[in-house]
C-alpha cells in the first residue's frame, strides 16, 4: 500500500487506505487523558518556571516538590480519575468520536 503510493507519487488516497485497513487505532479514553495531561503539565511546568533561573534554589524546590507530589497525586487520584474518565466517556461521547476521526487524518482543523 504505501510502497505503491511511493511508486506512483500519489499520496491523497494512502491515509484513508491505511485507517481503513487498521494501521491506526485511537482510543477515546487516550484522547481524554491526553488533554486532561496536557492541562496538568502546563500549569506546574509555569509553576516551576516561576521558580527562578534553571539552577536557582526557588526553582530546584519547585522541581523537588512536583517530583514527591506526582507519584502521591498517581496514586491517590488514579481511583477517582477513572471513575470520573468512565462518565466523562459517555457524557462526552460525541466530541470525542470528533476527536479521533480528527487525529486519524492528516490535516489541519
Amino acid at each position: 500500500m504505501a510502497k505503491n503510493a511511493v511508486d506512483s507519487g500519489q499520496f491523497e488516497h494512502l491515509q484513508p487506505e491505511m485507517n481503513a485497513a487498521g494501521a491506526i487505532e485511537i482510543k477515546p479514553n487516550l484522547v481524554l487523558m491526553e488533554k486532561r495531561g496536557q492541562k496538568a503539565f502546563s500549569v506546574w511546568s509555569r509553576f516551576i518556571a516561576q521558580g527562578g533561573a534553571v539552577e536557582s534554589t526557588g526553582r530546584k524546590i519547585r522541581v523537588h516538590i512536583f517530583m514527591y507530589l506526582l507519584p502521591t497525586a498517581i496514586f491517590v487520584l488514579s481511583p477517582l480519575l477513572w471513575v470520573v474518565s468512565k462518565i466523562m466517556l459517555i457524557v462526552m461521547h460525541k466530541k470525542l468520536n470528533k476527536e479521533v476521526a480528527y487525529h486519524m487524518q492528516n490535516g489541519l482543523r
